[in-house]
């Protein structure tokens, strides 16, 4: 199966605008900030979180696995372009 350009870059691209777009900032009014989707790969807060439990509950920092995941679905997204890329793929005459 050959992988082409276009449909893989508007993958990517439409990947990144949907991570962008669902990663919350708010790390600076004591809040989280997370980034990534659908799993969340970091997780930042300026805020207290003694009394929330735990500490070994709540990973903050880079989470490797989530990252993977990501990379995961990227990959299978842009297998998804590509293949309607080629099905949906006018015929000049």
């Amino acid at each position: 199966m050959k992988i082409r350009k276009a449909p893989t870059l508007i993958a990517i691209i439409v990947f990144v605008i949907i991570t962008g777009f669902y990663s919350t900032y708010g790390a600076s009014s004591d809040n989280w900030s997370k980034i990534g989707f659908p799993f969340p790969f970091y997780i930042y807060t300026e805020g207290k979180v003694g009394n929330l439990g735990p500490r070994d509950l709540i990973q903050t920092g880079f989470n490797p696995e989530y990252f993977m995941l990501d990379l995961v679905i990227l990959g299978i997204l842009v297998l998804l372009f590509d293949y309607l890329a080629v099905k949906f793929k006018v015929t000049r005459s």
